[in-house]
């Protein structure tokens, strides 16, 4: 369990990250309709160390008013435009994106898309839920009933570093159960996921359970360890 006190996890200005994930821009929170572009768009946070993931979502127990990641659930297609409101009111946020190539008759175009769709994550009290709420697009904090539920600290801190790495990623199937494995080696050593094949290539799919979306990361086979409590299944065709 994790303990009742407060833990101020994030600092500082509001972040954009280039499709190279090389050249950062910085934006003042209060910035007048901010745009927000590239990899993702998240506050600073401190280097923390990535502990073994498990595969099971388990809420940590957090005191009211205690600052802690909740899933905010949003209007289809209002994911920037909320993020937008809540860098206006100086609430701390992660919104992943990702890059996708779309085509139409006459062009094609680039676009930088929310990895979980509909989603974007805020690091605040319960005390603040109403001024998230309150902004045009957001519609509840996932938890059970009427009671929002924490993130493990540490899902957040795995999708942020594979979006800080920039890796090759994108919306995948919700998956729970599998043959679960380790990035041994590698800029995305030590996250956690279910290996899957796809085509002539492998994927470590990253679930959250609370919102139940996964993510899949594209990854070379030699760059993978089994996990001992989940090792002995044969690896998911898809």
């Amino acid at each position: 369990m994790f303990p009742l006190k407060c833990a101020q996890l994030l600092t500082g200005s509001l972040f954009a990250f280039g499709h190279t994930g090389a050249e950062v821009r910085t934006m003042k929170c209060r910035k007048k309709n901010p745009v927000l572009t590239g990899r993702s768009c998240m506050q600073e946070t401190y280097d923390t160390s990535l502990s073994n993931s498990s595969s099971h979502w388990v809420s940590p127990e957090v005191a009211p008013e205690c600052p802690a990641w909740y899933a905010l659930y949003t209007n289809p297609r209002h994911e920037k435009s909320v993020a937008s409101q809540l860098a206006e009111r100086s609430l701390e946020f992660f919104l992943p994106l990702y890059s996708s190539m779309r085509r139409w008759n006459d062009r094609s175009r680039l676009l930088d898309l929310p990895l979980f769709p509909g989603y974007l994550f805020v690091h605040i009290a319960l005390a603040q839920k109403l001024r998230v709420l309150s902004i045009s697009g957001a519609v509840r904090l996932v938890g059970v009933g009427n009671s929002p539920q924490a993130l493990l600290d540490d899902e957040i801190q795995q999708i942020r570093k594979l979006v800080l790495d920039n890796a090759r990623m994108e919306p995948y199937p919700y998956l729970r159960v599998g043959s679960r494995v380790r990035v041994s080696r590698g800029p995305l050593e030590g996250n956690e996921g279910y290996i899957v094949r796809y085509k002539n290539h492998y994927r470590v799919v990253i679930s959250l359970h609370l919102i139940q979306r996964s993510v899949a990361v594209e990854l070379d086979p030699l760059d993978l360890a089994s996990v001992p409590e989940a090792a002995s299944r044969a690896i998911m065709a898809v």
